[in-house]
């Protein structure tokens, strides 16, 4: 247990130089009978840096998207750290290259949402919420 009784350390994935980092395996993404990805396969490493380069409508973004745990793949393998993306949420990141709220969400779902990828636990969601709701002068416009 930990000392101050809040429960067991969680155990971190540490990566081991040349072990697969993120690992893909036939990943398809498909919007009805459009295909954004299909049939991808990648392996990085520890250590490696990796790029999707390709023109608008490539897939670039949906797979992102996938690895970042916030879209879920119509088929294929998709692992980081040995985990599934939803599980490796904890240990990566994801920053969009545009503005990164979404304009059908409410200002309240934006925050749940981004919470929830961020596993920020309840009550400290509700806490941080009032807050900058009421910093930025935004608490009456929740449902916007």
């Amino acid at each position: 247990m930990h000392p101050d009784s809040r429960g067991p350390l969680r155990s971190e994935p540490t990566p081991v130089p040349d072990e697969v980092t993120i690992r893909i395996r036939g990943l398809c993404k498909h919007y009805g009978k459009t295909a954004a990805v299909r049939a991808m396969d990648l392996d990085v490493r520890h250590g490696e840096l990796f790029g999707l380069i390709g023109p608008d409508g490539a897939g670039k973004t949906t797979a992102f998207n996938i690895l970042g745990g916030i879209l879920e793949a119509t088929s294929g393998e998709v692992s980081i750290l040995g985990l599934s993306t939803r599980d490796a949420r904890g240990y990566t990141a994801y920053l969009t290259q545009q503005f990164s709220l979404y304009l059908d969400l409410s200002v309240d779902e934006n925050m749940y949402y981004s919470a929830a990828l961020h596993q920020v636990p309840a009550n400290q969601l509700e806490v941080r919420r009032n807050k900058y709701l009421k910093l930025m002068q935004l608490d009456g416009f929740r449902d916007r």
